[in-house]
């Protein structure tokens, strides 16, 4: 039943991931074309999810299985990705948001803006777990 769980949530982790980077690529490209601002910078935005499917990629490809077989993780992973989800789902469907109606662009633009710092944290806490689980145990019990 563990193995079972555990091939779900690692599958719909990578589902999850690629659905949170769209969003938040949508958001945050749509924000920096009404401030003019420079694409380029919108990179240290998506940099931490690059890198964290980069890892997903050397897991899955390397066969690391004290990552992959890791339940609390994935589970982590599934969690930290819905909380994104729900994030940019506010972000752009909540209507009664004050500065979503007050402004008129339909995207709150400003409750991302709040939550960028946030979402950078919990994907570089996923990133860090990762390395961890790749580095070798030389803890031998007797």
């Amino acid at each position: 039943m563990i193995k079972m769980i555990n091939g779900l949530l690692y599958g719909l982790k990578y589902l999850l991931l690629i659905i949170s980077f769209a969003l938040g690529s949508y958001i945050v490209l749509y924000m920096y074309q009404r401030l003019d601002k420079p694409l380029l910078d919108s990179i240290f935005i998506a940099l931490p999810f690059l890198i964290l499917f980069l890892l997903f990629a050397i897991n899955m490809l390397c066969n690391q299985k004290r990552v992959t077989s890791n339940l609390f993780y994935n589970l982590t992973c599934c969690l930290v990705f819905a909380v994104i989800l729900f994030i940019e789902y506010r972000t752009l469907f909540d209507t009664n948001m004050i500065a979503n109606s007050k402004l008129g662009y339909n995207i709150n633009f400003n409750y991302f803006a709040d939550n960028i710092n946030a979402i950078k944290v919990m994907i570089i806490g996923l990133i860090v777990g990762n390395v961890l689980f790749m580095l070798p145990n030389d803890d031998k019990k007797a």
